[in-house]
């Protein structure tokens, strides 16, 4: 009789403890969706905006003819011969394709100009630096990828005397294509400089 009672009272206990993990069972959401089942959406590319900036130390143009060119969807291939120590292009393209990339490309071509007369007792300040910033964005505006910035040319100082017509044709043959840069943009994807980027 007595081990009756005891079963009874376990069985009795029992109940009670399920009852309570039944009532506070209330972690579900009232949707009864669990969250794992919200379905997840990847950010693509709606928007890109390109900015160009050659810049140059002040006696590059004195010393050589610069040709910047640069293609944008919009824009189109352009070439230009810079004419001020900084230049500034680019443009923005609102709706990126999926399947057709838009295209962006920045280069330079430096000769010597002809006929230019070196001054041997003077130092001549020589430096250049091309930058293609890029920011690319959702229709929202939220950021996927960016990268460049405004340049900032360091100067060499290279005295008249060393400034030979043939030196003077190396240095144009090592600032041509100086900081070249080429970006294609996808909305699921970017590429620069050959290398392909996912956002």
């Amino acid at each position: 009789m007595r081990k009756n009672h005891l079963w009874m009272l376990a069985a009795i206990l029992l109940c009670g403890l399920a009852t309570v993990f039944t009532s506070c069972s209330k972690d579900d959401d009232d949707s009864g969706k669990k969250e794992e089942d919200t379905p997840t959406t990847t950010k693509v590319a709606d928007r890109v905006e390109v900015k160009n900036y050659v810049a140059v130390a002040d006696d590059m143009l004195q010393l050589f003819d610069i040709t910047i060119t640069d293609e944008g969807p919009n824009l189109g291939k352009n070439s230009r011969k810079l004419e001020k120590v900084l230049w500034i292009g680019g443009e923005a393209l609102e709706g990126v394709s999926k399947d057709k990339k838009a295209y962006f490309t920045l280069s330079v071509t430096v000769t010597p100009k002809a006929g230019v007369q070196v001054d041997v007792n003077k130092n001549y300040l020589l430096g250049m630096e091309t930058v293609l910033a890029y920011l690319i964005q959702t229709s929202k505006f939220e950021t996927l990828a960016t990268d460049g910035t405004r340049p900032n040319v360091t100067a060499l100082s290279v005295s008249g005397s060393q400034l030979t017509e043939a030196k003077l044709k190396q240095l144009a043959e090592a600032y041509t294509g100086f900081g070249a840069k080429t970006l294609e943009v996808y909305k699921d994807y970017y590429v620069v400089d050959g290398v392909k980027r996912t956002y």
